[in-house]
């Protein structure tokens, strides 16, 4: 008897008459039979009983007019890239991020319905992707605190501070329920606090510092009182630490520079204490240079120049010592690049330009072998823009204005490499605006008003596009007025002649 095998489990044979024979391998004939077993109309069971793959098995296929949503089934998992699926009934379906249409040719009504409940039409960057998995995660684990906050910190990495802010007051909200039903746990208790200190964190950066305070000192509160009751816990003593250093914070930014001071110097005193009772423990040595930096800013709001210096100073000593002791350290490297950006920050203020140059390259420097050797580390990248962004005012106070082009075209070209990393971050656009202004205003120097025009321009379509997103943004609004105004300047300009 002849055999020839077909594929998916099935073979034909021919006896000895020529009538050809169907035989099913195990698996196929267990598909079968779940098949037959299931009594249902619904597409997805019915997938699922024949053995299908969801994720691989409808990938370009033609399912014209098959009833898929009869019965509404729920399609989450499936892909359907390059499907044809006119006239299946999809709207019917249960929808969501996690059902792949991208190329899929759909009815009207079908693509309507896909688009409102948020299902994958268009190719995603890998940023996307990632919003999807979280979101997609955070609905099976409705109950879970860390879930909502891992949404609000990737909506608050990628510049979207409104829906971060929307997730963690989830977070909150659940929170608040399970610490009803476990009124004495530590943990709820420290998951609430979190919560707190997350909402205060885009509050504060969306200007609205009044509520920002009021999260940030209920976040304290829960806290100091966990702590207490488990004084020897020193993550529990680092936390309190952590948050004092938030209250200093928004103190510092509504103009409260005592309370600012008072909430510094507590969070230095337990990370001395900290760092006394362990010096090996080098996250406590690095939050430690952090209270002393952050007394620098304080001093420098101060107008106290030298004490913002002296803080500077000790910040960067502490974290050179780590660097010492530990070259490969990329947290340590990072952290000394900061301080010098600082100190530089301090010297361009004392009018020593020379000495903040100095400090400035020292920092780029430090950033530039990072982002060479971790190019897709975005934070890097970020100070990366900043840095070369310092250097060029300092060349530009120092009339060296073809340097200062020069390293302001370097700061652009980096924003349009986090761009591409991910087109959607708000944060990235934002910090393109910087640097394209930066170049008009030297093109206006030069007289070529023409150039400088065209520069703000570019940045019109940015700022508009970000003041659309988040109508609330306080910075996107004036960097909106801002451009508008030096358009309008410029263009009174070229028609005066």
């Amino acid at each position: 008897m002849s055999k020839i095998d077909t594929g998916k489990g099935v073979s034909q044979q021919r006896d000895p008459s020529g009538r050809i024979i169907l035989k099913l391998d195990r698996k196929a004939s267990g598909d079968i039979n779940r098949l037959w077993a299931t009594k249902s109309e619904d597409f997805a069971k019915l997938a699922k009983a024949s053995g299908l793959d969801p994720a691989a098995d409808f990938i370009g296929k033609d399912l014209r007019n098959v009833p898929i949503g009869t019965g509404g089934p729920n399609l989450a998992g499936f892909d359907f890239t390059n499907a044809d699926l006119r006239g299946t009934g999809l709207e019917s379906c249960k929808l969501g991020p996690t059902v792949v249409l991208i190329g899929a040719k759909l009815d009207r009504p079908a693509r309507k319905a896909a688009g409102a409940a948020g299902a994958i039409l268009v190719a995603q960057t890998p940023i996307e992707k990632e919003r999807t998995r979280l979101l997609a995660e955070t609905r099976k684990r409705q109950d879970d605190v860390q879930a909502w906050i891992e949404v609000g910190d990737f909506e608050r990495r990628v510049g979207i501070l409104v829906d971060a802010l929307a997730a963690y007051e989830r977070a909150l909200e659940t929170a608040k329920r399970l610490l009803v039903e476990e009124p004495s746990s530590a943990s709820r208790q420290h998951d609430l606090a979190i919560s707190l200190g997350r909402i205060g964190a885009v509050r504060q950066a969306l200007g609205d510092l009044t509520r920002a305070r009021s999260s940030f000192e209920d976040a304290r509160a829960i806290i100091e009182q966990i702590a207490t009751a488990d004084p020897s816990n020193t993550d529990l003593q680092r936390d309190v630490a952590v948050s004092l250093g938030n209250v200093g914070d928004v103190r510092r930014f509504q103009g409260d520079l005592a309370g600012a001071l008072a909430a510094y110097e507590a969070a230095l005193s337990i990370r001395v204490c900290l760092t006394t009772a362990d010096p090996n423990n080098t996250q406590h040595q690095y939050d430690l240079s952090i209270s002393y930096e952050r007394i620098g800013d304080l001093r420098r709001s101060e107008h106290d120049l030298k004490g913002a210096f002296a803080a500077y100073e000790a910040s960067f000593k502490i974290r050179a010592s780590l660097s010492f002791a530990d070259p490969s350290n990329t947290t340590w490297l990072h952290g000394i690049a900061i301080s010098n950006g600082k100190i530089g920050e301090v010297l361009r203020l004392l009018s020593n330009l020379f000495g903040a140059l100095d400090a400035y390259k020292r920092g780029l420097d430090i950033i530039e072998v990072l982002v060479i050797k971790y190019p897709r580390n975005t934070e890097w990248r970020c100070d990366f823009s900043a840095l070369n962004e310092r250097v060029g005012d300092i060349y530009r106070a120092q009339n060296n204005i073809s340097s200062a082009a020069n390293y302001y075209e370097k700061s652009k070209i980096n924003w349009q490499i986090l761009l591409d990393i991910d087109p959607l971050n708000a944060n990235f656009k934002r910090g393109l605006i910087i640097p394209i202004e930066r170049i008009g205003d030297i093109r206006e120097a030069q007289g070529d008003l023409t150039a400088a025009l065209s520069a703000y321009k570019g940045n019109l379509l940015i700022a508009e596009s970000l003041a659309t997103l988040d109508p609330t943004n306080a910075q996107w609004r004036d960097d909106l007025a801002y451009t508008r105004r030096r358009i309008a300047e410029l263009e009174a300009k070229i028609a005066g002649g």
